[in-house]
């Protein structure tokens, strides 16, 4: 159980900047003939408690900036994300053993622009960058960055990697769609989604099965699997959905949207869980998913509240990171349990930061 923080201290820490899609605020779900099951809320811990927090923050600082958003990290702790740099260029950045590293654009017009998404175990990460204004996805590997160039579009970028360096992302074709690719040792695969619009894929596995969610316009978003050229359509509401990540057992989570908000969802072998709220709050979304099924994501602390605050959800109990001091901008978590996030640097704006469990609460 988590203590509560001293008084005051949750309005003091600033909130941080939100570097994926925002919790929607109120829930009012037309659910149809589909079952979804609704995990019930965690209840608060015991008021008044304090105590030391689980988890120890490390800033990761910047590459000579005012501020950086960390956006993924591997099972060695090594963070990937965006930074400033002194010039005020945005670049990407690797920070691994204490120390934060540019990972280098492909050109230096205007000083440059990238950033890092998505980071292996074996330390090759992937994302974006721009050469001659035009983006394209990339990657690094071993101090080099290599161009993917806009794969058949007119702009590209890569989202995720898994750890045998399969790439999945994006590319803006000339009639203005986004369709999703699957890049595989200079093999390109397109995604195909049938209905489905715009195309988004947000994360892959090591089976090489790919999530993410189709925007069509005649309807709305909804959430996908995709393996091996057969997309299973996630069941959600009839106001839709999105996938946000995948473990290597193949469960996903993400967001089923209502009329005004939604509420995050793990889905399994077909099926549908939904995990619930923070006390008195009325919506919620999942972020992501370690091996272990520990899922980490946002919700807010009452009905049409623009406060949110992260969570854990592990084994059926919801548990709110506020008293652990780790801030809503909590983005990812790897297997050892440890959180990336942002919090106010010295400028005032928000830095990449790293929170790391102590032995004895590790998910």
């Amino acid at each position: 159980m988590f203590c509560h923080p001293r008084r005051g201290e949750a309005g003091e820490r600033a909130r941080a900047v939100r570097v994926r899609s925002s919790i929607g605020l109120v829930l009012a779900f037309a659910m149809g003939a589909l079952a979804l099951t609704a995990a019930s809320p965690a209840g608060p811990a015991a008021a008044g408690a304090v105590c030391p927090s689980p988890y120890r923050t490390v800033r990761l600082g910047t590459l000579g900036g005012a501020a950086g958003v960390p956006l993924a990290l591997n099972d060695h702790g090594a963070v990937v994300g965006w930074s400033n740099t002194a010039g005020g260029a945005l670049h990407p950045f690797l920070w691994q053993h204490g120390r934060m590293t540019d990972l280098g654009t492909l050109d230096r017009v205007e000083g440059g622009w990238g950033m890092a998404t998505d980071i292996n175990r074996n330390g090759v990460a992937v994302g974006q960058s721009d050469r001659g204004g035009v983006r394209h996805a990339v990657r690094w590997q071993g101090g080099k960055i290599t161009d993917l160039g806009t794969l058949g579009g007119v702009s590209a970028s890569a989202a995720a990697v898994n750890d045998h360096g399969v790439i999945v992302g994006g590319r803006t074709m000339p009639d203005g769609v986004l369709r999703a690719f699957l890049w595989r040792d200079g093999r390109l695969t397109d995604l195909d989604v049938p209905g489905g619009g715009d195309v988004v894929v947000t994360d892959i596995n090591n089976s090489d099965q790919v999530v993410g969610f189709a925007m069509p316009t005649d309807r709305p978003a909804f959430a996908f699997l995709w393996q091996r050229g057969t997309v299973t359509v996630l069941p959600t509401s009839r106001y839709g959905g999105q996938a946000r990540a995948i473990n290597d057992r193949g469960v996903v989570v993400g967001k089923v949207f209502g009329a005004e908000g939604g509420l995050a969802v793990r889905w399994w072998r077909g099926g549908s869980t939904m995990l619930g709220t923070l006390p008195d709050g009325d919506a919620s979304g999942a972020r992501d998913i370690n091996d272990r099924g520990v899922i980490l994501g946002a919700g807010n602390v009452g009905p049409h509240s623009l406060e949110d605050h992260a969570f854990l959800w592990d084994r059926g109990v919801l548990r709110d990171l506020d008293p652990a001091r780790v801030p809503e901008s909590a983005t990812a978590l790897n297997n050892r349990g440890e959180i990336i996030g942002t919090v106010p640097g010295p400028a005032g704006a928000g830095i990449a930061a790293l929170f790391v469990p102590s032995a004895g609460s590790r998910r």
